[in-house]
This record gives structure tokens, C-alpha cells and sequence, in this order.
């Protein structure tokens, strides 16, 4: 490989790390869906597999049915059981949940929004506390029904788990060394 190969290389590789995520997507789907009765709380649980390091968490409720989305508290409970309630009675007397990211790089705050809860919001509280942590394990959707004569289902539920990606320079200098150059920086003492 030529200097100015390597060199080109290492640019692109640099640019693309700094443009795309890595992740993975685990969803738990329930058919038929998990019910979800008045004045409980109603728990699904999705098993992630793999020990990866998380650097960013979205939690996406694919579809949720309800006749009063004001009545439902969700929360998302870590395999070491650190709790973030990231949904509390928001959306008023309207019905539904469909393709909710609730992701804290949103510009949107939940307490905006309106049912159908359709798109991408910040959670009600940080998930700051679920990062630096292993995915590993059960993770649980809690959902707590607080009113009367309104029902729904749970039908599907993700998080999206992204892992860290080095810095461009870490990234830069692994190439240079896999290509067998060495580089040296001089200085004048």
C-alpha cells in the first residue's frame, strides 16, 4: 500500500466513523397481544443475549393499544433493575401508541405530545443510568393501567442498543498499524 493510499484510507475510514451509528435492534413481540387491565401492572420481558456495552439506549413501543393513553405509566426496568419511568399519564384522553422512539437525542419532549404517540421523544425521565452498562440479560416493560373501564394490549416492543465506536483518531492510527507503516512524529529539542 503507498503513503498516499494509506493516507486516503485512513481519511475515508475516519469520515465514516464519524457518520454512522453501529447498533442492534432486540424486539419482543406478543400474538396475541399482552393484555393490559385496569389497576395493574403488566410486565414483558425481552431477553438481549449479548454482553454489549451500551453507549446509546432507545426504547421504541411498536404498537399499544388503549382507549385512554392518559392512564398508563411505562417503565423501563435494566437488568439490574435500574428503573426509568419514561411514559406518565401524557396524551390526554386519546387512544394508542404506534412506532413511539423514546430516544433522550430527540428534540421533542413527551410532555408535547398527543395520542396517537407516533414518532420520536424525549422519555419522561433520563436513561442516562441504563449507559456504560452491559445489555445483557432480561430487560422488562412495566406498565401500570391507573384507571377504570379502559383497556389495551401490548403488542410489540424494542430497544435499540448502540455500542461505542472509537474515536476517529483510535480508528485511524489501528489502520496504519494493521498496513505494517510506522509512523513517527519528530520534534526539535
Amino acid at each position: 500500500m503507498s503513503p498516499r493510499t494509506l493516507i486516503l484510507s485512513v481519511l475515508l475510514l475516519v469520515s465514516a466513523c464519524s457518520a454512522v451509528r453501529a447498533g442492534t435492534v432486540y424486539t419482543k413481540v406478543h400474538d396475541p397481544g399482552l393484555s393490559l387491565p385496569d389497576f395493574a401492572t403488566t410486565e414483558s420481558i425481552l431477553n438481549i443475549p449479548d454482553a454489549t456495552l451500551i453507549d446509546s439506549l432507545t426504547l421504541r413501543i411498536n404498537n399499544l393499544t388503549h382507549t385512554n393513553i392518559e392512564d398508563l405509566h411505562i417503565t423501563l426496568i435494566a437488568p439490574d433493575e435500574t428503573a426509568v419511568l419514561v411514559f406518565d399519564g401524557r396524551g390526554g384522553s386519546g387512544d394508542n401508541i404506534f412506532n413511539m422512539w423514546l430516544d433522550e437525542r430527540s428534540h421533542y419532549q413527551i410532555f408535547n405530545g398527543f395520542s396517537p404517540f407516533t414518532g420520536i421523544f424525549q422519555p419522561e425521565n433520563s436513561m442516562a443510568g441504563l449507559l456504560n452498562k452491559s445489555a445483557f440479560g432480561d430487560w422488562k416493560l412495566s406498565i401500570y393501567d391507573n384507571g377504570t373501564l379502559d383497556v389495551g394490549t401490548l403488542e410489540s416492543w424494542s430497544l435499540a442498543v448502540n455500542e461505542p465506536i472509537p474515536e476517529p483518531s483510535t480508528m485511524a492510527m489501528l489502520v496504519i498499524a494493521a498496513s505494517g507503516f510506522v509512523v513517527v512524529r519528530l520534534r526539535r529539542v
